[in-house]
């Protein structure tokens, strides 16, 4: 009887030891599921807040073409345009925006082909630690300027600026 009972009490222990071993098993497992679960939703929220502060930029670039439009109104006479703007970014309800640069990279006045001028824009967007920051090149299209006797006529403003280049710098 006695080798019975030690057989069977070494089945017990091997009982235990295989339920030791299945639960540090389902315990590394369920460890594992845990963490990467709390990356995905760190990875989203980030993922979320880059959108905004993408979205943040989008907008800054929306006002400064529609500013450069506005401010380009008060030189339809200037024979030159501008080179420079300095303008601070819009307010927005939620984030913010910066915009880094505005210069104008190209003016035509020929009474021959279509009469443009093209600005270069840098906006940065930010949003609760997260920032994007977007560059275009903008373009103003015109008529007036220099005609074939080289007198200057005013400008017309044929458009409020299309937006002929983009690109997500970061």
């Amino acid at each position: 009887m006695s080798a019975k009972r030690e057989e069977k009490h070494s089945q017990d222990g091997n009982l235990v030891l295989t339920a030791l071993i299945i639960f540090w098993a389902l315990l590394v497992m369920g460890t594992a599921v845990i963490k990467i679960s709390s990356m995905e939703i760190k990875m989203s929220s980030y993922a979320f807040k880059a959108e905004q502060a993408q979205q943040a930029a989008d907008a800054g670039v929306d006002w400064v073409v529609e500013k450069i439009y506005r401010e380009l109104q008060n030189h339809l006479a200037d024979e030159v345009l501008p080179e420079v703007f300095s303008f601070t970014g819009p307010d927005l309800h939620l984030g913010s925006v910066n915009i880094d640069y505005i210069t104008r990279l190209n003016q035509t006045s020929n009474p021959e082909e279509e009469n443009y001028c093209i600005y270069s824009v840098k906006a940065s967007g930010f949003y609760a630690g997260a920032g994007k920051t977007v560059k275009v090149t903008v373009r103003y299209n015109y008529t007036g300027g220099y005609t074939n006797d080289e007198s200057f006529i005013s400008r017309n403003y044929l458009d409020r600026g299309r937006i002929i280049t983009y690109k997500i710098e970061n």
